[in-house]
């Protein structure tokens, strides 16, 4: 199962959330579309096909938290991205076993 920073999970029962309003939220979506591994053709995730309704609810969240975000010094900023970077190797396994690549060693 894949994780953020913060130990919000962003895969719940199979599905991929939407994160609105600084939250993981399950979609109120009546269609998914799988992930599947090219390899072995096994679901990986189910991702939903977000009704417009709910998108606009992640355009309005978004455009409501913008200016606080636009004022936040890029140093603090920078400090989201952190802990996306620690998770690279988990994402390399990730996509490796999606593709089925060794990983290379550096």
């Amino acid at each position: 199962m894949y994780r953020l920073y913060g130990g919000n999970t962003m895969i719940q029962d199979g599905q991929l959330l939407n994160y609105i309003g600084g939250k993981w939220k399950r979609s109120r979506a009546s269609e998914y579309q799988d992930v599947r591994n090219p390899a072995t053709a096994e679901t990986m995730v189910r991702v939903p096909l977000s009704p417009p309704e709910e998108v606009d609810e992640a355009v309005q969240a978004a455009q409501a938290a913008f200016p606080d975000w636009r004022r936040t010094p890029p140093v603090q900023r920078i400090q989201y991205l952190f802990p996306r970077y620690a998770q690279r190797d988990k994402t390399k396994q990730a996509s490796n076993k999606e593709t089925e690549k060794a990983l290379s060693v550096r």
